[in-house]
């Protein structure tokens, strides 16, 4: 380290020791929660922003910056907690006791480390539309992460209707949640019983469309624009109904076009990016 980085590194150290003196609030989400751990750099880049908010007079939706954060940080652990249940166990239990046996799936399903990845990045996406009270669009790279869209969700209560009759933060409609994914039964009248799907689908809130083709990662988001349809064919109301509870915006599955059988292909494919390689790392990207 040079000694100008080293002097900066000082100098940042020292300035979130005070700040974190000086704002009980902000030491105490800065403390982490569980798995959660708050980097050196990541707490003076949120005390950096929540200055640039004070000074920008941005109150959100009026909940204090540090609460919101605190929050979230117990959302977000929370939710991957689901989101291992949902893979691995057939029932739920919220207080704490081990596991038995009989309490796993005997076929385990589910795409577990991109979930966990996705459950941080959706849940500061909810915290920051909060903390600037501006809903934004998200594009998620891999729609087969939706576990961790889902868990979210569910615990703040931010479903749309299919999902709210059927799922609740109690042992009963949590164990009913991890029992309805990736469940094959189906109604008397041949239609799939439960609302939630491996991928991204029309009872996800929020989800306008699910692009899951192998191939190329092209999506182009417009972030506040109200399309009547979303690439698929899915009615973007799927969209508009998720905004109505926890100002869930418009969000877009990236989609992805087949090199072959797609004769525009050349003349619609932009110019490659290598910011945009971005599938299957699953990343979220955020449309702001």
């Amino acid at each position: 380290m040079s000694e100008r980085r080293s002097a900066e590194a000082i100098r940042t150290e020292e300035w979130v020791t005070l700040y974190r003196k000086r704002n009980p609030e902000a030491d105490r989400w800065a403390v982490g929660y569980g798995p959660i751990h708050h980097a050196l750099e990541t707490q003076a880049r949120v005390f950096s922003m929540a200055e640039l908010l004070a000074a920008r007079e941005v109150k959100g939706d009026g909940v204090p910056l540090f609460d919101l954060l605190w929050a979230a940080d117990r959302v977000a652990s929370a939710a991957m907690w689901l989101v291992a249940h949902e893979t691995y166990a057939q029932n739920v239990y919220l207080d704490g006791r081990d596991l038995a046996p009989d309490d796993f799936k005997p076929r385990p399903e589910g795409h577990t480390g991109g979930a966990l990845n996705m459950v941080p990045a959706y849940t500061g996406y909810m915290a920051v539309d909060a903390i600037t009270g501006r809903t934004r669009s998200w594009i998620m790279g891999q729609g087969h992460c939706v576990a961790a869209i889902d868990s979210a969700n569910v615990l703040l209560d931010n479903m749309t209707e299919a999902h709210a009759e059927r799922y609740s933060v109690t042992d009963e409609g949590l164990t009913r949640y991890v029992r309805d994914f990736y469940s094959y039964r189906l109604r008397e009248d041949g239609t799939q019983d439960s609302p939630l799907g491996s991928h991204v689908n029309a009872h996800t809130a929020g989800g306008l469309a699910e692009g899951g083709v192998p191939g190329v990662h092209r999506a182009a988001v417009r972030p506040h624009a109200a399309p009547r349809r979303a690439a698929g064919g899915v009615s973007q109301r799927w969209g508009v109904r998720g905004a109505t509870r926890q100002r869930l915006g418009a969000p877009l599955v990236a989609t992805r076009r087949l090199r072959s059988g797609d004769p525009d292909h050349d003349q619609q494919r932009p110019p490659h990016r290598p910011e945009d390689d971005d599938v299957s790392a699953g990343r979220l990207r955020l449309a702001c």
